[in-house]
C-alpha cells in the first residue's frame, strides 16, 4: 500500500526484497519497480553491494528498511553507494523470539538505529517499548499508525455475518 500510494503521488518507487515467496506481490502496481535481490547468508556483503547498485543506478533519494535486518542492509548499502541517501527504519515488532535476537538488537541494530534520521514505529506502545531498552532513540523515533483501507473491507458478503456477530456480542450498530 505504501509503495502504491507513493507511486500514485508521482514518486519513482523501487521495491527490493531479499527473500522468496512474497504473498502480496500481485497487489503491487505495475509502475513500482521491483528488485529481487537474493541473500545467500545472514551476513551477505554481495546483497549490500547489489542494493548499493540499485540505489546508484536509480538515483534513489530515500531508503526505507522495514525491520532491523533490512534497515541494516539498507544502511550499509547507502553508506557505500555514490548517492548516499538517508535511510529510515520501519520497525513492526516489540518482543524478540529469543536471546539471539535480543543480542542482535543490542550489539548490532542499536548502534545503526541511533544513526538514522528516523525510526518509525506503528504504535505508541511499541515506541515506548523500544525507548525503555534504547533511550538514545528518543531523538529520532516517530509513530506512524498503520492505516486500514476500509473500502477494501466493506464487501457485501461481510454484512450479514457481521450483523449477526454484532447481535450475538451486543455491539451497537454505530460502534
Amino acid at each position: 500500500d505504501l509503495a502504491n500510494g507513493l507511486c500514485e503521488r508521482g514518486n519513482d518507487v523501487h521495491l527490493a526484497i531479499f527473500e522468496r515467496g512474497l504473498d502480496q506481490i500481485d497487489r503491487v502496481q505495475s509502475n513500482v519497480r521491483f528488485h529481487e535481490l537474493r541473500r545467500r547468508s545472514r551476513a551477505d556483503w554481495s546483497l549490500v553491494r547489489a542494493l548499493a547498485g540499485v540505489i546508484d543506478d536509480n538515483r534513489v533519494e530515500v531508503v526505507l528498511g522495514v525491520m532491523q535486518y533490512s534497515a541494516l542492509t539498507a544502511y550499509l548499502a547507502a553508506r557505500i553507494s555514490r548517492c548516499r541517501p538517508p535511510v529510515v527504519a520501519g520497525i513492526h515488532t516489540t518482543a524478540n523470539v529469543g536471546i539471539k535476537e535480543e543480542l542482535q538488537d543490542r550489539l548490532i541494530y542499536r548502534s545503526m538505529l541511533g544513526r538514522l534520521p528516523a525510526v518509525i514505529f506503528v504504535c505508541e506502545s511499541q515506541r515506548k517499548f523500544w525507548l525503555q531498552r534504547f533511550p538514545e532513540l528518543r531523538t529520532n523515533c516517530h509513530v506512524i499508525h498503520n492505516g486500514v483501507d476500509t473500502a477494501r473491507f466493506m464487501r457485501a458478503d461481510f454484512r450479514s455475518p457481521a450483523q449477526r456477530l454484532r447481535m450475538e456480542l451486543d455491539i451497537p450498530a454505530e460502534a
